[in-house]
């Protein structure tokens, strides 16, 4: 909290100075009119935010490689492995029990907990250049192409396309989850198709406006469920609403336009994700992610059920975060104190990544505004109940309400269209206000560029990413023992492996007891053997030979 006020002061400063230098000095207006004319051409506008979004997110890229590091993001990285190699999912491993891990089931079969869409993404990627880091760059782009679309269908095209510019500057986006592989890119893209198609249909129903509705419906479904059925609701009112109302265009145009092909839509979507349950979990009506809470977890989902019995472990590492970090943050909120402590935080840190200080005028304004336009009050309306829901989890970052951030982007960029016409003492002020919250928003952006290429940011997993490189260049196949000491942080997971182990250049398997761990050696047996200490500074790899002559068994 004290960091967010640190730099909210230095951005708000930053702001004056800048509205100051701009009311002094009186800049040229040329960039609005250049503004005007790209944004009139719809596409146009489209693919020029598509194509600096793809150019800065492989800019920032090249400054630092992302590296996988967060247990989430592995278990993406497994999805997308999954689903490039031509599977569903992956059988389970003979020795699965050394393999079990974080987010990650093994029973029925061996695959990520996780919905399908952000999995599908990297896997694309991995499928045309080889590396799923370029399914980051295809989720991002596809994040402000779809938010530039969806804002035409709400605003005049100029301030749409000025819409798509803040995306694709948008310090978050770029520099945090356009660069990490648990991005919520396709929680953007189902809700920007959402709240796009909404306005078309009310306008105009046509089949294709329904299908871009039902298709984002199922985008939400398989990348957020619960924030995405939690936007949903409030779409489906308004729809119900319009089609009941005295201006609709007719029940024939209603039903034939609009509700069969979303109804068809949704059938298609609903049938695919029942065979995919049915492939991973053996259960049509089961997705993934609930199984392995079943398995492993023991804080619930929601803060008003109480705790699972809690699982016989095999692994300490798996036992210490499970009735740790998760259930400790989970009882501390079942008191009142703790919940506002925690949800407070946490708003805060979604009003910092996801609006700004800097833009946070314009977000006032265009609530403020929702008094007097319908449009702008659902928007902002479904906003709040989107937040107020996600206070009922124990956790609550930034990305799981990215179903929402299109409707709060059409409430923010009206925000800016009623404070450019802003006047004070008869002057026009509000041009000038605009221009200095757009520059300090690039000079922001610029900032944070500069500080991700100079400043150095080494993660514990550069040394996974270091010996995975160090392993690749020697001759044969590897398995590495992963050895935990009694204080090892849970954050710093070492033990993941590609979907196919058996065909894995490398297989990383956790130490377990002497028996298990020589049933492990006799599986691998044409495996060069590796120990690993990963508590040691630096981490130590230590080949098997070593360990037996110093009579460490593995």
């Amino acid at each position: 909290m004290l960091t967010i006020a640190t730099l909210s002061l230095f951005q708000f400063a930053a702001l004056g100075v800048v509205y100051a230098s701009i009311k002094y000095l009186r800049p040229s207006t040329r960039w609005w009119h250049t503004l005007s004319r790209l944004g009139n051409h719809k596409r146009r506008a489209i693919l020029v935010c598509g194509s600096l979004t793809l150019a800065i997110s492989i800019g920032n890229a090249l400054v630092r490689w992302p590296v996988p590091g967060v247990h989430d993001e592995f278990s993406y990285l497994l999805a997308a492995d999954t689903y490039a190699s031509g599977r569903v999912t992956n059988p389970t491993h003979a020795m699965w029990q050394h393999f079990e891990s974080f987010h990650v089931i093994h029973q029925p079969t061996y695959a990520s907990k996780y919905p399908p869409v952000q999995g599908l993404l990297l896997a694309a990627g991995q499928r045309l250049t080889g590396d799923p880091v370029t399914g980051i760059f295809i989720g991002t782009t596809l994040v402000v192409m779809a938010c530039c679309w969806m804002l035409q269908g709400w605003l005049p095209a100029r301030w749409a396309f000025l819409g798509g510019l803040l995306m694709t500057f948008h310090p978050a986006l770029q520099f945090n989850w356009g660069q990490g592989f648990m991005s919520p890119a396709g929680a953007i893209v189902g809700g920007a198709l959402l709240f796009g198609a909404l306005p078309r249909i009310m306008n105009r129903p046509t089949v294709s406006n329904a299908v871009v509705l039902g298709f984002g419906l199922v985008v939400l479904a398989n990348s957020r469920p619960y924030e995405g059925l939690v936007v949903s609701l409030p779409v489906a009112v308004r729809l119900l609403i319009w089609a009941c109302c005295a201006r609709s265009p007719g029940w024939f145009d209603v039903v034939l336009r609009f509700a069969l092909p979303v109804t068809l839509t949704l059938t298609l979507g609903g049938a695919a994700m029942a065979l995919y349950n049915q492939a991973v979990t053996h259960d049509p009506l089961k997705m993934p992610y609930q199984l392995h809470e079943e398995t492993y977890s023991v804080s619930p989902l929601f803060l008003w059920k109480s705790p699972r019995e809690i699982p016989k472990f095999r692994h300490e590492v798996i036992r210490k975060f499970q009735l740790g970090w998760a259930l400790d943050d989970y009882r501390r909120q079942r008191s009142l104190w703790g919940f506002w402590e925690a949800k407070s935080d946490m708003l805060v840190r979604i009003w910092y990544i996801l609006v700004g200080p800097v833009l946070t005028v314009a977000l006032l304004v265009g609530l403020a505004d929702a008094a007097h336009r319908r449009d702008v009050a659902f928007l902002a309306g479904t906003v709040l109940v989107s937040l107020a829901a996600g206070t009922l989890v124990p956790w609550m970052f930034p990305h799981y309400v990215a179903p929402v951030l299109p409707a709060l982007l059409v409430v923010l960029i009206h925000g800016l269209r009623r404070t450019r016409v802003w006047r004070s003492n008869g002057a026009a002020r509000g041009g000038t206000v605009v221009t200095a919250m757009l520059a300090t928003y690039l000079v922001v952006f610029c900032v944070g560029a500069s500080g991700r290429a100079i400043v150095g940011h080494r993660q514990w997993s550069h040394d996974r990413t270091e010996i995975s490189a160090m392993l690749r260049q020697l001759s044969g196949q590897h398995l590495v023992v992963v050895r935990y000491g009694p204080r090892h942080d849970t954050g710093r997971e070492w033990v993941y492996n590609t979907a196919d182990i058996d065909g894995a250049k490398i297989v990383w398997a956790r130490e377990m007891s002497p028996r298990e761990n020589l049933l492990l050696l006799e599986y691998f047996r044409n495996r060069r053997v590796w120990l690993l200490e990963a508590d040691a500074e630096p981490p130590r790899l230590i080949e098997h030979r070593r360990v037996k002559q110093e009579g460490v068994a593995p």
